[in-house]
């Protein structure tokens, strides 16, 4: 992120009539940061979003834009019911005699 892109950011920020939020939070483990890699998911105005985008991706490779304020954090929580659901899913799946295992077999789940 270059000199100037942080300081239009800071500009934006500073002279709002009303304070910008910016949820972001972040998909990625710890080799994630290690290789740059993470996932922004931003929720906020539009206009903050483009102002702070170069900054997320000085950080990680992807950033997406989920609409309005509270709208990051909850995708990041559907992440982690989807991920959490397919990773019980995938344990259970493979049990003798589960009704998962007969489902996944199938390819209904």
């Amino acid at each position: 992120m270059t000199r100037n892109q942080v300081e239009s950011l800071f500009c934006l920020l500073s002279t709002a009539s009303s304070p910008i939020l910016l949820d972001a939070p972040v998909s990625g483990g710890v080799l994630v940061v290690e290789a740059v890699t993470l996932t922004f998911m931003v929720g906020s105005l539009q206009e903050a979003y483009l102002a702070a985008e170069p900054l997320f991706l000085s950080m990680g490779n992807h950033t997406i834009y989920c609409g309005g304020n509270g709208n990051g954090a909850a995708t990041r929580i559907c992440n982690n019911l989807t991920m959490t659901e397919f990773s019980w899913d995938v344990k259970y799946a493979g049990a003798p005699g589960s009704v998962y295992r007969h489902l996944f077999l199938m390819n209904l789940i």
